[in-house]
């Protein structure tokens, strides 16, 4: 089964987040060879707190990333090129993110949420060893409560890679108490009207499904919140990673259409 054309890959990344490789260029391309029609650019925002160059940009790398994403419209017509932008969310740093974010027209904004509140980063793979120290159930709980945090501030369009925690295949030990945070932090996000999107670098990762997993999807199904598609590319290759099966797992949570972010339609899945 091919890429369906109709769906946007809305989560690729850049080399200026330090750990993508590949020109920007190329992965326009290798959209455009797969039929999109639309696609996003959505790199690292400078953090101000927990930075290093292996994460994100550097504050002064943010305007050339906004012209290098906007300059592609021109030089790729046959595709609409969105600009975005991943944006780690921290409690204490909301106002600083949403001055900087007001600084520039983007597009979109994909909230996520990489770090506890004391700076764990419990998705890199130098930390793997102590997500059982700390707990994994207690690392879901505080996760969650940060993405219901996250939305109410308003400044995000989609909730990235919702169920992060199960990178390494770490899954909850008490699962009925870890889904009553997840369908709190669902509820959060529908009354702020946010998006969700299945995030296909699941399957490329050790636990080896998307984010989120089918039983959340259905949860977000549900309750009315709006699905994107991201593949969380690295690699231009990773442009459109497993969208068709991102398709059949929509569908079977039971979504029949998606978001389109460029005018924020509804297009039926295909």
């Amino acid at each position: 089964m091919s890429v369906p054309a109709t769906i946007g890959d809305y989560h690729v990344h850049t080399q200026l987040c330090g750990h993508a490789e590949g020109e920007l260029a190329a992965y326009v391309e290798r959209a455009i060879a797969l039929g999109m029609t639309e696609m996003g650019i959505a790199d690292h925002l400078p953090m101000f707190v927990h930075w290093e160059p292996s994460l994100t940009m550097a504050m002064e790398q943010l305007d050339g990333y906004v012209t290098a994403v906007r300059s592609l419209s021109a030089r790729y017509p046959e595709i609409r090129i969105l600009l975005g932008v991943e944006a780690d969310y921290f409690a204490e740093t909301e106002e600083r993110v949403a001055d900087l974010l007001g600084e520039h027209d983007f597009d979109y904004v994909i909230g996520s949420v990489h770090f506890l509140g004391d700076g764990f980063g419990f998705d890199q793979s130098r930390n793997k060893q102590e997500i059982e120290a700390r707990g994994v159930d207690a690392i879901y709980r505080e996760s969650y409560r940060l993405v219901a945090r996250a939305v109410g501030t308003g400044l995000f369009d989609v909730v990235g890679h919702l169920d992060l925690p199960k990178k390494f295949g770490h899954r909850p030990t008490d699962a009925a108490a870890i889904d009553v945070c997840a369908r709190d932090a669902l509820a959060a996000i529908a009354a702020a009207g946010t998006a969700v999107e299945i995030n296909t670098a699941g399957w490329r990762k050790p636990v080896g499904e998307a984010y989120p997993a089918a039983a959340l999807l259905a949860s977000a199904a549900a309750l009315g919140i709006p699905l994107t598609f991201g593949s969380d590319a690295h690699t231009p290759g990773d442009v459109g990673a497993d969208f068709e099966r991102a398709v059949e797992l929509a569908r079977a949570a039971g979504y029949a259409a998606t978001l389109r972010l460029s005018d924020r339609g509804s297009v039926a899945l295909p």
